[in-house]
């Protein structure tokens, strides 16, 4: 099954995903909030220099899991260390929160950039099973950014901390004073 191009755009256009990795000294699964960018046709996840348990983690394995709005993928995350492929990164559009920073020569020097390279043919689950993902033949039954993309797939939270997502239109004054701003 090849995934569709409504799939890929709705991947790119998220900002915000879990990262789930296997810590590197428990072995226990990790997740942090993370952003992601598509650039240049790749997913990359990067963060400011200095030391990153996420980045140690995916050093020692590389097998990741994605859980974005459309569902939770197996992944791979693999280093990026070519030099102009890490400074197309950090001066695309996207990812320039990352340079009013710090400077650009030591972002591209020190700071940790994977490229995930997701397998979209099929959802995880936090149980380890899998279902299949939006397709051509189900993409009219099912809203796009739905927690549950195939009508069979299981809706299961993602491992780790709750995280500070605010719902789609929350009513006027109704901030959760714990939750971000």
């Amino acid at each position: 099954m090849t995934p569709t191009i409504d799939t890929i755009a709705a991947l790119a256009a998220t900002r915000m995903i879990d990262l789930t990795t296997t810590g590197h000294r428990t072995g226990q699964p990790r997740t942090v909030e993370i952003w992601w960018f598509h650039v240049d046709g790749r997913f990359i996840i990067t963060g400011t220099p200095g030391r990153r348990d996420w980045y140690a983690n995916v050093l020692r394995n590389p097998e990741v899991e994605i859980t974005t709005p459309i569902g939770s993928f197996a992944a791979r995350a693999v280093p990026v260390t070519e030099v102009d492929s890490r400074r197309a990164v950090f001066i695309d559009p996207a990812a320039n929160w990352y340079s009013s920073q710090t400077e650009l020569d030591l972002l591209i020097e020190t700071a940790p950039m994977v490229e995930i390279h997701l397998n979209l043919d099929r959802q995880t689950t936090r149980s380890g099973g899998s279902v299949p993902i939006f397709t051509e033949q189900n993409r009219h039954t099912r809203s796009l950014f739905s927690p549950a993309i195939h009508p069979q797939a299981p809706v299961t939270e993602t491992p780790g901390p709750p995280s500070c997502r605010r719902p789609p239109t929350p009513p006027p004054d109704s901030r959760d004073a714990r939750c971000c701003p």
